[in-house]
């Protein structure tokens, strides 16, 4: 859907999907289901999810229609060749997909492994929560792929440099914004309704530093993949591996603890994939990064009032 354009519906359908998630899972855990419950209706999320898209991408401009007007059978040999042509890039996607994992994920195993419960429980939720503050900032960030895709397809390199700097300055923005309010008024707020939850400001703020890290640097990488070159595989994967050796290293011999976590994944992406792609994009685009911000506050401004009214 967000390939047609269709990017409010797409977002609609997660809204949706996601309510009847929490819903769910509420009454589930209200009857006793525990984490069973939580299964199933994270099972029923992504089944409704997928009906829905499916629903609403045929009904979108008559997409259903015309596929029922197309005749014929594809023969062997399109079939292949059409596996051959989407290979090239999805073995790469799936590639980046286990490296952002173990940038993400592996960390909070190896917490577990090697520190107490109160320290993994302190890093757990401190994960959580920056992550949901970089998912929220990169929302633009992922509304607004398609129209990059069409910038560059036309080779409208105007449009592309606009488009490029409103989508990495509303992200630097809001996940200022979201961090320092979350510390401000959403710690007071979470252990009001969950007097139990330890939040460390300083380690939030150490995690929010790497989440914001890999979404800034995903920001630049979206460009390349929206150009069909998704060149970063390599330099993610031995990223990804600093990344998990890093943790080890700091946590076991030199005994860093959580920090040493923090520390070990910022080095990871620092090294290489911080400065790299942006770098190379801008280089591409021939955009300072003065005009960067000039453009990106002018189109975020104007995305604003258009909202508004």
């Amino acid at each position: 859907m967000r390939g047609v354009g269709d990017v409010a519906q797409a977002n609609k359908n997660t809204v949706w999907a996601r309510l009847v998630q929490i819903i769910l899972m509420i009454i589930f855990l209200l009857l006793g289901f525990g984490l069973i419950g939580a299964c199933a209706a994270y099972l029923a999320y992504g089944t409704l999810f997928r009906l829905l898209g499916k629903y609403y991408f045929y009904k979108y401009r008559g997409i259903g229609d015309n596929l029922k007007k197309v005749k014929g059978n594809p023969s062997r040999y399109e079939i292949e060749e059409m596996f051959h042509i989407v290979w090239h890039n999805a073995w790469r996607d799936g590639a980046i997909s286990l490296c952002n994992y173990c940038c993400n994920q592996v960390s909070t195993l190896i917490c577990s492994a090697y520190l107490s419960l109160a320290d993994t429980g302190i890093y757990s939720i401190g994960v959580q929560i920056a992550s949901a503050i970089a998912t929220i900032a990169g929302n633009l960030y992922n509304t607004y792929q398609p129209e990059l895709q069409a910038a560059y397809v036309v080779e409208d390199k105007d449009k592309m440099c606009k488009t490029m700097s409103m989508i990495v300055v509303s992200f630097i923005y809001l996940f200022i914004l979201g961090t320092i309010g979350f510390c401000i008024v959403g710690v007071p707020l979470l252990k009001l309704v969950k007097p139990s939850a330890v939040v460390s400001i300083p380690v939030l703020v150490g995690l929010c530093l790497y989440q914001f890290i890999l979404k800034y640097r995903n920001c630049y990488t979206s460009y390349f993949s929206c150009t069909n070159r998704i060149i970063y595989v390599g330099a993610f994967t031995v990223s990804a591996v600093l990344c998990v050796v890093f943790s080890f290293i700091a946590i076991g011999p030199f005994n860093m603890g959580v920090w040493g976590l923090i520390i070990a994944q910022i080095i990871s992406q620092a090294l290489y994939n911080l400065w790299k792609w942006p770098l190379l994009a801008h280089k591409e685009l021939n955009l300072s990064l003065k005009k960067m911000f000039q453009m990106g506050n002018y189109e975020t401004l104007a995305l604003m009032r258009r909202f508004i009214k």
